[in-house]
């Protein structure tokens, strides 16, 4: 049965694509929110609204956008998870095979590279729509289609503008399903090692754990994507990674690299466990056998 259960890979992509659109349809306005709490107090930016706090930010959004502000960005985003995340969770387990990381009382570091590995592939892949999600809900005017900031980016720089900062978005990817992937599927198999059942409050518990640790690792990586993917590309401010970091900590103190952090596990955690349950519970209903 089991090695049955291993011939439905494209199923099992699929699903974790589905698995994450309903995920970031629930999570998708604290995201936002997150979005613009990156932007707040960076050097040389003018912002139309007050992006200090979570409460400020989302009456900021109200105010001058209405409640579909909130949901600015949402086609990209769903757009991006069928990319990305089918991509950085369905192909997991092969790199499992590959990397020598199935099997019982295997070491986390060969699961963290099986997730990496996967994580890599898909930014690699969902760049150009990752940039359109940030860059939209970023957007303070008036809300435009996909296709319109899609045809903005490449009058300004071409198709090399959907890669702009497509190297932090690949490390930022690689710690972030690394973390999250390996965290998840090492608690989940040393806790059935002790007696909990595969099921939903195992899954519960193992996915907010992998949300919690993610969010930490992630968040200067995150909030230096956000402020590359939002600069003008004709005055740029940032060369890169490295430059945005330096530049933060420079203006902002080290904490400035934190700044978004609570919308940031606010999203991620709810988005982690929606993820991970739904597809777990998909996988089930359809064969698969769990991670």
């Amino acid at each position: 049965m089991a090695d049955k259960q291993q011939e439905k890979p494209i199923l099992r992509m699929l699903l974790a694509g589905v698995s994450s659109i309903a995920a970031q349809t629930v999570t998708h306005p604290i995201e936002t929110i997150k979005a613009r709490m990156q932007i707040s107090s960076e050097a040389g930016r003018s912002n139309k609204g007050n992006y200090s706090g979570i409460v400020s930010t989302f009456k900021s959004i109200h105010q001058n956008e209405g409640m579909k502000g909130l949901y600015k960005g949402i086609q990209a985003a769903y757009g991006r998870e069928m990319i990305y995340s089918t991509l950085r969770l369905g192909l997991y387990e092969p790199f499992k095979k590959l990397w020598g990381a199935e099997g019982k009382n295997v070491p986390l570091y060969k699961k963290f590279l099986s997730a990496s590995s996967a994580g890599l592939v898909a930014a690699c892949a969902a760049n150009p729509v990752d940039f359109l999600k940030i860059r939209m809900q970023n957007w303070e005017g008036e809300s435009h289609s996909v296709g319109w900031h899609a045809r903005k980016v490449y009058g300004e720089a071409g198709v090399f503008g959907f890669y702009r900062g497509v190297q932090i978005t690949i490390i930022r990817a690689m710690l972030i399903n690394g973390t999250k992937l390996s965290t998840y599927d090492q608690i989940k198999n040393k806790l059935k090692t002790i007696g909990y059942k595969d099921g939903l409050l195992l899954q519960f518990i193992c996915s907010v754990t992998a949300g919690a640790i993610m969010a930490g690792v992630s968040a200067p990586f995150d909030l230096c994507r956000t402020r590359v993917f939002s600069q003008d590309p004709k005055n740029p401010k940032y060369k890169g990674l490295v430059d945005c970091m330096m530049k933060t900590v420079k203006n902002e103190g080290p904490l400035g690299l934190y700044k978004g952090i609570v919308p940031m596990w606010g999203r991620m955690g709810p988005f982690t466990v929606i993820q991970l349950v739904t597809w777990e519970q998909l996988r089930k209903m359809c064969g698969i056998k769990s991670i």
